[in-house]
């Protein structure tokens, strides 16, 4: 339905149903009471908008933020200057100036007392025509090359009004460079997969203030330039300069070109603002070169003394010609006499390595794709083992390759380690065996005379100590027999397992024990007495003999027999009573 023609219709019906025929003037009337009702309705639309409306001035209030001409860069000292002018014809009551810094700015609190722990300055009253300025100090962090904004915010009221009222302004400033500065040096630009990525990274603080703290991160993706921390230091002073040498980038680098970018940020009010961003650009080359070394010996673990011969194996399996190569055999520490090693096998050493060049074997000079070579090295092992670590009971020995490419400007030596060879190392089973008066720390055992004197009766302690080392051993037995003339006191002391049992009819003393544990020990101690007779004057006297201990290593089956003849009176140069003499005296 047409509008007009439906609001005609209402005043039409209006008009018929209450002034036609009611009113002498109906027509005339009707538009007079129009008319009132339109002037009503405009009434009061102007009430609700004076009800409302507040009068502003802003548009009379210039206000403006600056900071000279120059140049900034991040982490420069900065003065931001904000002026203001009243040009209205009114006075402006409670002026209050509002600042809001970006949050990489660091205030000079010395030289800006007036400006308040809430960003503000209290300005009171403007009168019209009144101008001034305030100025704020301090140094600037931002995202290199992103835009940083500064808000500046004048509120006041109005003169006899309570009419609050503000004016605001927004300047927009952009740092392209940072007083820290990094440089890069020393990094490869081929790898192998199994090499890692290192080089160096110089840091420099061109400002005139210290750096609290500065963070390096490493990644391969642009959008995630803090994928991995890799370095991070703290008060890096003034035009100083900090060098963070061979450097690790522990990165997933792929076959390939990648392209890694090396990002400084500094934590400035506990936000990271980035300072620096520089690229790598590394090209990851395949392991080309696979080595392994096989043990031929027929037998079944290695033990100290033993010669083990090894065969070395290597072939260039990939693409590139291989020149200056060289072989590193690495062996388990300790373990290996790498003098007469090198010497039987013309091979030279390099630290604890044992090292084939072309010396050795002509076809290290150059290797073509395909080519390779293998050769047996026979590996003389030390009579005793002096291990580092007992955390692993297996003897390896392990081939690394080492060499360059021919076909590509790649100046570093490239190194490719191969598959190790191993066998199980058999435990080191010792014992000593020894008479003593005296205990190392000078506390008497014994008791008679010292040297023995003919009649009288001198008692000494005999000591077995049995030492163990990499793995455990099984069902040991000792023994030994008292010589002629010297019994048993019954004093006796064990540090494990049972009391050691003396049989009086052939003189002779036991003990058995069912494992003793890796780098475990076991103290046997008895008391032996002997009163000499006149044929012994001069003499030396035989105490004990026939010592004998059997055990079995529990890992690789080895059996121990070891055995001592005989121990005398003679005391050790560490026993206190070793001076007073062992012949026998009248």
């Amino acid at each position: 339905m047409n509008p007009f023609k439906f609001i005609y219709q209402v005043f039409h019906n209006h008009y018929h149903r209450r002034y036609h025929g009611i009113y002498q003037h109906a027509k005339k009337l009707f538009v007079i009471d129009l008319g009132l009702l339109a002037l009503a309705l405009t009434m009061l639309m102007a009430g609700v908008v004076l009800l409302f409306w507040k009068p502003g001035i802003s548009d009379q209030i210039d206000l403006g933020i600056s900071w000279g001409d120059t140049r900034i860069k991040s982490g420069e000292m900065v003065n931001f200057t904000v002026s203001y002018t009243n040009n209205s014809k009114f006075k402006l009551q409670d002026a209050v100036l509002a600042v809001h810094l970006p949050d990489g700015f660091v205030l000079d609190k010395n030289n800006n007392p007036e400006f308040s722990n809430q960003s503000t300055f209290d300005l009171d009253t403007l009168f019209p025509g009144a101008k001034g300025q305030k100025q704020i100090s301090g140094w600037l962090w931002a995202n290199v090359g992103t835009e940083e904004k500064i808000k500046a915010l004048l509120t006041y009221t109005i003169e006899d009004t309570k009419n609050k009222d503000q004016r605001a302004a927004t300047s927009i400033i952009n740092l392209p460079d940072s007083v820290l500065q990094t440089k890069l040096s020393n990094f490869q630009t081929n790898v192998f997969g199994n090499e890692e990525l290192k080089g160096n990274i110089e840091i420099t603080n061109s400002g005139t203030e210290n750096i609290p703290e500065y963070l390096i991160y490493a990644s391969l993706n642009k959008a995630e330039l803090k994928s991995k921390e890799i370095s991070r230091g703290k008060n890096l002073a003034s035009l100083a300069t900090t060098l963070l040498e061979k450097q690790v980038i522990p990165l997933p680098l792929k076959i390939g070109d990648n392209l890694v970018y090396l990002s400084v940020y500094t934590n400035i009010n506990n936000i990271l603002k980035l300072q620096k961003t520089q690229t790598l650009t590394v090209k990851v080359l395949n392991p080309e070169i696979i080595s392994n070394a096989k043990i031929l010996t027929a037998s079944k673990y290695i033990e100290p003394g033993q010669v083990v011969p090894v065969e070395i194996n290597w072939k260039n399996t990939g693409t590139f010609t291989a020149k200056d190569l060289r072989i590193h055999l690495i062996t388990t520490p300790g373990t290996v006499d790498l003098t007469k090693t090198a010497k039987e096998n013309n091979l030279r050493i390099e630290g604890s390595d044992l090292i084939a060049d072309t010396k050795t074997r002509t076809a290290l000079g150059n290797s073509a794709p395909g080519s390779g070579d293998n050769f047996t090295v026979n590996v003389y092992l030390k009579p005793n083992f002096n291990l580092t670590s007992l955390d692993n009971p297996n003897w390896e020995i392990k081939p690394a390759m080492e060499f360059q490419l021919a076909a590509i400007d790649f100046a570093q030596k490239i190194v490719a380690p191969g598959s190790s060879a191993t066998l199980p190392m058999s435990t080191e089973l010792s014992w000593l065996v020894e008479t003593r008066y005296f205990t190392i720390d000078g506390d008497q055992l014994g008791r008679g005379p010292l040297p023995p004197a003919v009649g009288q009766t001198t008692k000494y302690w005999v000591v077995v100590q049995i030492d163990n080392t990499i793995n455990a051993v099984d069902n040991i037995s000792f023994s030994a027999t008292f010589m002629p003339g010297v019994t048993w006191t019954e004093k006796q002391s064990v540090t494990i397992g049972q009391n050691i049992t003396y049989n009086e009819t052939n003189s002779t003393v036991s003990w058995n024990y069912r494992e003793l544990p890796a780098t475990a020990q076991a103290g046997l101690f008895f008391e032996v007495a002997v009163t000499p007779n006149p044929e012994q004057i001069g003499q030396n006297l035989n105490l004990v003999k026939d010592f004998h201990l059997t055990a079995t290593d529990s890992k690789t089956g080895k059996k121990f027999d070891l055995k001592k003849s005989i121990v005398t009176n003679v005391l050790p140069e560490n026993d206190r009573g070793s001076g007073l003499g062992a012949k026998v005296i009248n």
